[in-house]
């Protein structure tokens, strides 16, 4: 359960609480490379390329058969360009320029 609860963390943008769940569930047996692989993935969003390069090529190490997949050298490559993340969601703050009532409005498909 928890692997899962991570994909749905990571996908609605919530990285830090992700990769938690991610790093929880790295030793389960079962999920064999795949927690590693969003360790990976979540640490490139948090942190970017220069710390996620590591986990990724320890991962390569572990688990070769990863090499041979295009999705694997796409990741490592590039993370961030290859994930295609959701953009998070506008703040909800109407400091400033009022641009944040007009972004939400428009999101409800109103007018500020």
């Amino acid at each position: 359960g928890r692997f899962w609860l991570a994909l749905s963390l990571m996908h609605r943008g919530h990285l830090k609480a992700a990769l938690r769940e991610f790093q929880a569930v790295e030793r389960v047996e079962e999920l064999a490379w795949q927690p590693a692989l969003y360790v990976a993935l979540c640490t490139c969003q948090l942190k970017g390329r220069a710390d996620s390069a590591p986990l990724l090529a320890e991962l390569a190490v572990k688990h070769p058969q990863l090499k041979r997949t295009q999705e694997f050298h796409r990741y490592n490559t590039n993370c961030r360009a290859s994930v295609a993340w959701p953009s998070p969601a506008p703040r909800l703050d109407t400091a400033g320029s009022g641009a944040g009532d007009r972004r939400v409005a428009s999101a409800l498909g109103g007018v500020a």
